[in-house]
C-alpha cells in the first residue's frame, strides 16, 4: 500500500483477493445481533489470522449501538500505529461529509462540511484531526441535495480520516463507488489482551442525526461486551431458554452477574442419566427421573455450557419396541405363543434402569398373572409412573396366538363393530406405519 508492503491487518470482511472471513459464531434477537469471526488478512490470499473479532449490534429506536471486541492471539510484536475505530463506508451519494472540530464541544457550534473530498490513500489532506478540546468526535455523510445521510460517534477519537472512492453518486449499495471515514486513534495492540471500543450509528438529517448523538453521547461503551454465552445441549431431549424455540442445542447470551434459566425435557420414554456443566460445577438433578430439569443461576464472567443425557427406559437391543400414546406407551415384539415367565425375562433385560425393578406384570383388568400364564397382549405393567402395555404383532384378540381371528377383529375395528384397546391396537399395526388399516388386514392374513 503506497508502494509499501501492508502489514499484519486482520480485517473481519476478508482479504484484497475477494475471500470472506470466517464466521464462528452469531446469535439474532429482537434487539440485537452477536457476530463472532475469524479475520483474513487482509494483504495476503485467504489467510486467517490468529485473532477473534466480536461484535454486539444492539438495535434502538433511533440508532444502533456497536460494541465490538478484538483479541489477538499472534504473539507478534505490533507498533503503535493508526486503528480505525471503525473503517466506515457508505453509498456514493451521500457526498458530503460533516463534523464538529470547534472548541467548545456539545453546544451546537458551527459544523464544518467538506464536499468533493479526493480518495483518502495516501491522501494527507484526507486526515482531519480535532481539537485537544474537543470531545464531541462524531461525523456524517449525508446528500447535498436533502441533507439527508448516516451518522458515526466513536467516543475519543482523535483523528477523521474521510474521502471518497470513484465518486459516482449512484444510491446502489453494489456501486463500485463508496465514501469512506474512519475514526482513528494510535496505539499498540497487546497480545492476548482484549480490546473493546463502542460507536453509535443513526441517521437522518444532519440536525436530526446531531440530537440524536447528543442524547447518547455518554452511553456506555462496551456494555453488550459483558455478556457471556449460555448453553445447553440435551441428548434425546429439548432445551429451553427464554425467547429462544425449543430445541436440541440453543446458546444464548446473558449479561454477568444476571439470573438465568435453562430447563430440559425428556423425549417421551426417556429419563434423566446425566448433567455436566463446563466449569465443572455440580448441578443437583434426580438420577432417572423423568420430569423437566429445571436450573437457575447467576451469570459468572465466562461461557457456561450444560450437557444433559437422558436415556430410554428400554433399550431396543432385545427386539422389543417403545410406542408412545396419548395416555399411555406400549411395547411390541413380542413372541405369540409365550407365558408370562419368558416375556417377563425379556421384559426385564431390556430394562436400561435397573433401579425401576422388578417388574410387575398385571392383566388389562388389574388382576395379577402367574408365571405359567399365556402372555397375551394388552398386559400391563407401570416405570417411573408410566404405563406400558404389552403388544404381540398381530394378536388383537388378546389371547398369546395369532390366527384369522385377529384378522376378523381388525376388519370389525374398521367397520367401528369393536374397539381396539392400548396394547391390542399396537399389535394390529401389522404393517408397522403406526396406523391401522385394511393394509394391515390384508398383511395379517398373508402372514398366516
Amino acid at each position: 500500500y503506497g508502494g509499501n508492503d501492508w502489514p499484519y491487518n486482520p480485517v473481519q470482511g476478508g482479504d484484497q483477493y475477494g475471500n470472506k472471513s470466517k464466521l464462528i459464531d452469531f446469535e439474532i434477537t429482537s434487539t440485537y445481533i452477536y457476530v463472532k469471526s475469524r479475520p483474513l488478512d487482509w494483504a495476503q490470499n485467504n489467510q486467517y489470522t490468529i485473532s477473534y473479532m466480536e461484535n454486539y449490534y444492539i438495535i434502538e429506536d433511533d440508532y444502533i449501538r456497536v460494541d465490538n471486541r478484538f483479541i489477538d492471539f499472534s504473539d507478534y510484536t505490533h507498533s503503535a500505529r493508526h486503528q480505525e475505530l471503525p473503517a466506515f463506508y457508505t453509498i456514493s451519494y451521500l457526498d458530503k461529509f460533516s463534523f464538529y472540530n470547534g472548541n467548545s464541544p456539545w453546544t451546537n457550534g458551527t459544523i464544518t462540511e467538506k464536499e468533493n473530498l479526493a480518495f483518502w490513500g495516501g491522501n494527507s489532506d484526507a486526515y482531519f484531526t480535532f481539537n485537544s478540546a474537543n470531545t464531541e468526535t462524531w461525523c456524517a455523510w449525508t446528500s447535498s441535495e436533502t441533507d439527508y445521510g448516516i451518522g458515526l460517534y466513536t467516543p475519543d477519537a482523535d483523528i477523521l480520516l474521510a474521502g471518497r472512492f470513484e465518486y459516482s453518486g449512484s444510491k446502489s449499495a453494489a456501486d463500485n463507488g463508496t465514501n469512506y471515514v474512519a475514526p482513528l486513534k494510535t496505539f499498540a495492540i497487546q497480545n492476548y489482551e482484549a480490546f473493546e471500543y463502542s460507536y453509535i450509528i443513526t441517521t437522518g438529517s444532519t440536525d436530526e442525526m446531531r440530537d440524536t448523538i447528543y442524547a447518547q453521547r455518554n452511553f456506555e461503551s462496551g456494555e453488550s461486551l459483558n455478556k457471556y454465552k449460555l448453553s445447553g445441549d440435551a441428548t434425546n431431549g429439548t432445551v429451553h431458554i427464554e425467547n429462544h424455540a425449543d430445541d436440541t442445542y440453543i446458546s444464548s447470551s446473558v449479561y454477568e452477574t444476571a439470573s438465568f434459566e435453562i430447563a430440559f425435557t425428556p423425549n417421551t420414554g426417556y429419563v434423566l442419566e446425566s448433567v455436566t456443566r463446563s466449569d465443572g460445577a455440580e448441578v443437583e438433578y434426580t438420577l432417572y427421573s423423568a420430569n423437566r430439569l429445571v436450573i437457575t443461576d447467576t451469570m459468572p464472567s465466562y461461557d457456561v455450557a450444560y450437557n444433559v443425557i437422558f436415556v430410554p427406559i428400554f433399550s431396543d437391543a432385545t427386539g422389543l419396541t417403545m410406542h408412545s400414546y396419548s395416555n399411555h406407551f406400549a411395547l411390541s415384539g413380542f413372541a405369540a405363543n409365550s407365558t408370562v415367565e419368558t416375556q417377563l425375562e425379556l421384559i426385564t433385560n431390556c430394562l436400561v434402569v435397573e433401579d425401576y425393578l422388578p417388574i410387575t406384570l398385571l392383566n388389562a383388568d388389574g388382576s395379577a398373572v402367574s408365571a405359567t400364564d399365556p402372555f397375551v397382549s394388552g398386559m400391563y405393567f407401570s416405570v417411573n409412573e408410566l404405563d406400558f402395555y404389552t403388544a404381540i404383532n398381530g394378536d388383537t384378540t388378546a389371547d398369546g396366538t395369532v390366527n384369522i381371528a385377529d384378522a376378523m377383529e381388525i376388519y370389525k375395528y374398521l367397520q367401528g363393530k369393536t374397539t381396539l384397546e392400548n396394547g391390542e391396537y399396537t399389535a394390529a399395526d401389522i404393517y408397522a406405519d403406526n396406523k391401522v388399516n385394511i393394509v394391515d388386514v390384508i398383511t395379517l392374513i398373508n402372514q398366516l
